[in-house]
């Protein structure tokens, strides 16, 4: 009998240590969230119809994606359109990652057309780091962000050196309610730490939990003072 409780207890401390270990592998892979984007299965063309409400101004808007490729390379591009602002995007098709972007802002009576391209990108994301080239570019690669609730990460500016950086965090699920839809969605929070938190309005977005994660619902706030921008879904087709 004393043997076998002793063959017990060894066995059991076997499993305590085995356990130890797999929590050491596994917690800090959940607490700073691996920001690696993969393609979630993006269709090869895609249409998304959203209401857009800027403070009581409503509009239609429309984004599209769609496979391009010419001799040995292929890419996604991305477009969205608005009255006062138009976005083109090209993403490598892997790993969603930003290396070409134009946009046309109208507001009032002026216009801007910018002009973005990566030459060259040396920059490794650390395993608490989300690295976009704008905000554009955020929220079409979070569509290949590795879901897990309450993982974060920080947002990194491509073409800065310093300044602000922003923090990721999966809120968890949460239904959406839009017209007759139900949409079950990963809840996605955007924000300052600390004191700054305090300053800087948060933003939220809603994508699909169902791959390929499409944009649900967003509540976009920008600087103090800025209008508030909400995104609903309309409707989502695959051409």
């Amino acid at each position: 009998m004393f043997k076998r409780n002793r063959i017990k207890r060894i066995l059991d401390i076997k499993v305590e240590r085995l356990l130890l270990i797999l929590i050491f592998i596994v917690v800090p892979s959940i607490m700073y969230g691996q920001a690696d984007l993969t393609n979630p299965g993006i269709p090869e063309k895609e249409t998304i119809i959203y209401t857009q409400d800027t403070e009581g101004k409503l509009e239609t808007v429309k984004s599209t994606f769609e496979y391009k490729s010419s001799g040995n390379k292929s890419w996604l591009e991305y477009r969205f359109y608005s009255i006062e602002r138009d976005v083109f995007v090209k993403l490598d098709n892997s790993n969603l990652h930003t290396f070409y972007s134009e946009v046309w802002d109208r507001p009032d009576n002026s216009s801007f057309h910018n002009i973005s391209e990566v030459i060259v990108n040396r920059r490794q994301a650390g395993k608490d780091e989300l690295l976009v080239s704008g905000m554009d570019e955020f929220i079409v690669g979070m569509r290949g962000f590795p879901w897990k609730k309450n993982a974060n990460a920080r947002i990194v500016f491509l073409n800065r050196s310093g300044g602000f950086s922003p923090e990721i965090k999966i809120k968890g699920n949460e239904t959406i309610h839009i017209d007759d839809q139900s949409y079950e969605c990963w809840k996605v929070q955007v924000g300052m730490k600390g004191v700054l938190g305090a300053v800087f309005p948060k933003s939220y977005f809603w994508y699909s939990v169902e791959s390929p994660h499409y944009l649900v619902r967003s509540e976009a706030a920008g600087l103090p003072g800025s209008p508030k921008i909400i995104l609903e879904i309309q409707s989502y087709a695959v051409n």
